[in-house]
C-alpha cells in the first residue's frame, strides 16, 4: 500500500469514528433529556459514594478543580471500562472540571497529545461502585447545575 493511500485510509477511518461518536453523543443527550428526572439530587449515601469516587480520581490525577458536581438519573452502563458494574437501573454521574490533570490523550496516530480539561465518572447508584470513566479535552462541559456540588467537600 502506498503512503498516500495509507494516509487517506487513516483519515477516512478517523472521520468515520468521529462522525459515529457525534451521532452516539447526540442520541445519548436526547435520551438524557427525555428521561430527565425533576429530582436529580443524591441521597446522603449516594453523595458519600460520589465524594469517595471523586476523591479517588483527584488523588490519582491531581487536577486543580474549578468544579465538581454529581447527579443521579435512571440508566445503566453496558460497556464499563472500570471494574464495577452499573446495572441497578440508576446511576450517579460525576463531572470534574479543571486543569492540570496528570493524564493526556494521544488521540489518533500522529496527533499531538492534548491536556485533559474534564473527567466524567459513572457509578451505580445502588452499589456506589464506579463503572465508567471518560476524559475530555477542549472546552469542558458545564457542571451539573441541577445536581449536587462536591467541590467544597473535596476541598476538606
Amino acid at each position: 500500500m502506498t503512503r498516500g493511500i495509507r494516509t487517506a485510509s487513516v483519515f477516512g477511518v478517523a472521520g468515520l469514528l468521529m462522525a459515529s461518536a457525534g451521532v452516539i453523543g447526540a442520541q445519548m443527550m436526547r435520551a438524557d433529556a427525555q428521561h430527565a428526572s425533576s429530582d436529580r439530587h443524591l441521597t446522603q449515601g449516594q453523595y458519600d459514594a460520589a465524594v469517595r469516587i471523586a476523591r479517588h480520581q483527584v488523588d490519582l490525577l491531581h487536577p486543580r478543580l474549578s468544579s465538581a458536581s454529581a447527579i443521579v438519573q435512571r440508566g445503566t452502563v453496558t460497556k464499563a471500562n472500570l471494574s464495577g458494574s452499573c446495572t441497578s437501573g440508576s446511576v450517579i454521574k460525576i463531572r470534574l472540571i479543571g486543569h492540570g490533570f496528570r493524564t493526556v490523550t494521544g488521540g489518533l496516530a500522529g496527533a499531538k497529545p492534548q491536556s485533559v480539561r474534564s473527567v466524567e465518572i459513572t457509578a451505580d447508584a445502588t452499589s456506589g461502585r464506579a463503572c465508567l470513566i471518560s476524559a475530555f479535552t477542549g472546552r469542558p462541559s458545564s457542571p451539573y447545575h441541577d445536581g449536587d456540588d462536591l467541590l467544597a467537600t473535596l476541598a476538606t
